[in-house]
C-alpha cells in the first residue's frame, strides 16, 4: 500500500497524520485486547507456547531423579498382555529392593490376572511408597477403582490430567476431588511429593511444596482465555524433552542383575507404565505439536515429567512458566506494542527508515518474549504482535486513505492552470506545493497583448472569445512545456510562475525558454491572423526574480493559487518598458543572474513604478 510523503511540515497535516496514527492504534488494541478476552487468540498462543516448550526442552541443571520402566512390544510378546500379576510383583519387589525411593504405576489394575494376584496384593500392601492409579468416574463415563488393597487409601491416585482442545496435554491436574468428594492426587504429583521429601502444604493463593509456592493456572493465564482451572493445575514444562529419564523395559529390570539394576534406580522415583503403542496409552504434548513431532508420549512419561517439574521445584530450582505481569498489565503490553505499529507507516510518510524501525520492533517483541521463557516468564508476545501488525495495517490504511484524498485535492487546485506531468509527480512524490504559503524563489512572467483593446473593439464577443481561446492556448503550452504554472488571465494578458509550486532549481533558464516559445508562437500567430484580415498587435513579456509568498490565496469560500510580492508587480512593470525600448522580451538583471544558459544583453538601467532606485534591463541577444 504505497503512501507517499506526507505533508510533515505543515501543523494541520501533521495533527492529521498523528490523530490517524492514534486512531489505529486504538482500535487494534481493542480488537486485539478483546479478542485476545473472548479466547479468539488463545490458538495461535498455544501454538507460539508449544513451540517455545520445544525449544527449550533442554536438560536442566539438576540432574534427573527419575526412571521410567516402560512396558514395550518386545515385553507384551514375552510376558502377554495385560502382564500378568505375577511380573508385576516381581518387577516392583526388584525395583523396591534395588533402592527406588518411591514407585508409581500407571496401569489400571482393578481384576486380577493370573497368576499371582496373591504375590502382587502381598506386594501392594508391603510398598510404603507405592502409589497406583485409579480412574474417577466423569459424568455418564464409569470409573475404574484402585487395586483392592490400595483403595481408600492415599496411595490409590488418579491417573488423568487436563487437556486442552486437540486433546494436547499442557496441564497438570495435581489434585482434584473424586466422586466421594475427597482430594485425590494425580500419580506424577503424588510421586514427585514423595520424592522431593516434602509435602503440599495451603497457602493463601493455592499450594506450596518444600516451601516453595506451586504456580497454578487460573481462567486467563499465559496463552490461556477463560480456561477451566478448576482444582489445582500445574503448566507442565516438559523440561529435557523425552531423553530426560533412565529408561527401562520390564525386561530390563527382570533380567538385569541386582546391583546393575541399583546402579540405575536407587535413590530415584521409579513410574512404570505402557510404552507400546499397541496399549493407547499416548498422549499429545508441546514436544509433539510441532512440525517435527511424529510422536507421542507414554502416559507414564507425562507423568515422570510431572513429578521431575515438581521435584525441581521443592529443590530449589526458580519456578517456571509464570507470567510476569498481570492480565490488566498485559494489555499495557498490547496496547503499547499497538502503538508502536501505528507509528511505523507514519515514520514511512516522513521519510524516516521504517522497515529498521519495523523489523527492529518486530525483533524487540519477539527477541522479549523468547527472553522471558526462556528464564520461565509467559510474556503477551503473540497477542503484542498480532497488535503490532494490525495497527500497522490500520495505520497505513488511514495514512493512504488521507493521502489520496490529498491527491485528489492537489488535482482539483491545479488541473486547470498547471502540466498534468507535474501534479502527477506532487502526487506520486508526495511533494509539499505550499497550498497553504510558503515563502520561495520564483520568476514572474507577465505578458500583454499590444494594441488587441482597439481589436477588439472591431470583433463580435464570440469571435474575441475564440481568438483569445487560440491565443492563450499557445502561450500556455509554451509555459507548460517548461514546468510553469499558469495563474492567471487578465483580459489579454497572462501571469505564470516558474519555481512554483514545486521549487526548481533552474527557474530563471525556464522563464526564458518560455518567453523565448512564446515569442515565436506571438510572431506566427500575428501573422496568420493578419492574413485573415486580423491586425493584432505583439507580444509584450517581462521577466523577473525574487522571493514571493506562493500558495492559496483569497477567503475561506473561494480561494485560488497564486503569489504576492514585488516580484510580480516588478515583472510587470518591466512587461511595460518593451513598449519604451520597442522590443518584446525585457527581463530583470535578477533573474539574468540566475539564468545559466541565456544569451542576453543588457540595455541599460530603469526607472520602475512603484520601487526605489533602477533596475537592470536586459533583452534577448538574439
Amino acid at each position: 500500500m504505497r503512501l507517499g510523503k506526507l505533508r510533515w511540515g505543515k501543523t494541520g497535516a501533521r495533527r492529521g497524520a498523528i490523530l490517524r496514527v492514534l486512531i489505529a492504534a486504538q482500535l487494534a488494541a481493542v480488537l486485539v485486547i478483546g479478542a485476545r478476552h473472548l479466547g479468539w487468540l488463545q490458538p495461535p498462543e498455544l501454538i507460539g507456547y508449544d513451540a517455545l516448550i520445544r525449544a527449550f526442552a533442554t536438560p536442566s541443571a539438576t540432574p534427573p531423579k527419575i526412571a521410567v520402566v516402560g512396558i514395550t512390544e518386545p515385553d507384551i510378546g514375552r510376558f502377554g498382555w495385560p502382564l500378568p500379576d505375577a511380573v508385576l510383583a516381581e518387577v516392583l519387589s526388584r525395583l523396591a529392593r534395588a533402592g527406588a525411593v518411591t514407585i508409581g504405576v500407571d496401569l489400571y489394575r482393578d481384576m486380577p490376572v493370573p497368576p499371582g494376584n496373591d504375590t502382587l496384593e502381598a506386594v501392594q500392601a508391603a510398598l510404603p511408597s507405592l502409589f497406583w492409579v485409579r480412574k474417577i468416574p466423569e459424568g455418564n463415563r464409569p470409573g475404574v477403582p484402585a487395586p483392592r488393597v490400595l483403595a481408600g487409601t492415599p496411595a490409590a491416585v488418579m491417573a488423568d490430567n487436563a487437556p486442552d482442545p486437540g486433546e494436547v496435554v499442557r496441564r497438570a491436574l495435581l489434585i482434584a476431588e473424586d466422586e466421594a468428594g475427597k482430594l485425590v492426587k494425580l500419580l506424577g504429583a503424588a510421586v514427585g511429593e514423595r520424592a522431593s521429601g516434602h509435602r503440599f502444604r495451603p497457602t493463601e493463593d493455592g499450594i506450596s511444596l518444600g516451601g516453595r509456592p506451586v504456580v497454578l493456572v487460573e481462567p486467563d493465564f499465559g496463552p490461556y482465555a477463560g480456561v477451566d482451572a478448576s482444582g489445582y493445575q500445574m503448566l507442565i514444562d516438559f523440561r529435557g524433552g523425552r531423553d530426560r529419564f533412565t529408561r527401562l523395559s520390564i525386561a530390563d529390570v527382570i533380567d538385569t542383575e541386582p546391583a546393575k539394576l541399583a546402579e540405575l534406580v536407587r535413590g530415584k522415583a521409579v513410574l512404570v507404565g505402557s510404552d507400546a503403542t499397541s496399549v493407547k496409552d499416548h498422549f499429545v504434548t508441546p514436544l509433539t505439536t510441532g512440525p517435527r513431532g511424529g510422536f507421542s508420549l507414554p502416559g507414564v512419561e507425562v507423568h515422570a515429567h510431572i513429578a521431575d517439574q515438581l521435584m525441581r521445584l521443592a529443590a530449589g530450582e526458580p519456578a517456571t512458566l509464570r507470567p510476569l505481569l498481570g492480565r490488566i498489565a498485559e494489555d499495557g503490553v498490547v496496547w503499547a506494542a499497538c502503538m508502536l505499529g501505528a507509528v511505523v507507516p507514519l515514520l514511512a510518510g516522513t521519510g524516516i527508515a521504517s522497515i529498521p524501525v519495523a523489523l527492529g520492533s518486530l525483533g524487540v517483541i519477539a527477541g522479549g518474549t523468547i527472553w522471558g521463557f526462556s528464564r520461565g516468564l509467559l510474556l503477551p508476545g503473540v497477542p503484542a504482535l498480532v497488535g503490532f501488525l494490525l495497527a500497522s495495517a490500520i495505520a497505513a490504511w488511514l495514512l493512504s486513505t488521507a493521502n489520496r484524498q490529498e491527491r485528489l485535492r492537489l488535482k482539483r487546485a491545479f488541473e486547470h492552470y498547471l502540466d498534468p506531468r507535474i501534479i502527477g509527480a506532487i502526487a506520486e512524490d508526495g511533494a509539499d506545493p505550499g497550498l497553504d504559503g510558503a515563502e520561495r524563489e520564483i520568476t514572474a512572467m507577465f505578458t500583454d497583448l499590444a494594441g488587441f483593446t482597439t481589436t477588439s473593439e472591431t470583433m463580435a464577443p464570440a469571435e474575441l472569445a475564440a481568438l483569445l481561446q487560440d491565443y492563450f492556448e499557445g502561450l500556455c503550452d509554451a509555459v507548460i512545456a517548461e514546468g510553469g504554472l499558469v495563474v492567471s488571465f487578465m483580459g489579454d494578458g497572462m501571469l505564470a510562475l516558474f519555481g512554483a509550486p514545486l521549487p526548481q532549481e533552474d527557474h530563471a533558464d525556464r522563464a526564458l525558454r518560455a518567453a523565448a516559445a512564446i515569442d515565436r508562437f506571438s510572431r506566427g500567430f500575428e501573422a496568420k491572423k493578419a492574413a485573415e484580415g486580423v491586425s493584432l498587435g505583439v507580444t509584450r513579456i517581462g521577466l523577473h526574480s525574487g522571493r514571493a509568498m506562493v500558495g492559496n490565496l483569497g477567503t475561506r469560500t473561494r480561494l485560488q493559487y497564486g503569489a504576492i510580492g514585488d516580484v510580480l508587480n516588478t515583472a510587470s512593470r518591466l512587461e511595460g518598458v518593451n513598449k519604451q525600448l520597442g522590443t518584446r522580451i525585457c527581463v530583470s538583471g535578477a533573474t539574468a543572474a540566475l539564468a545559466k544558459d541565456a544569451r542576453l544583453r543588457p540595455v541599460g538601467s530603469f526607472p520602475i513604478r512603484g520601487r526605489a532606485g533602477e533596475i537592470e534591463v536586459l533583452v534577448p541577444a538574439d
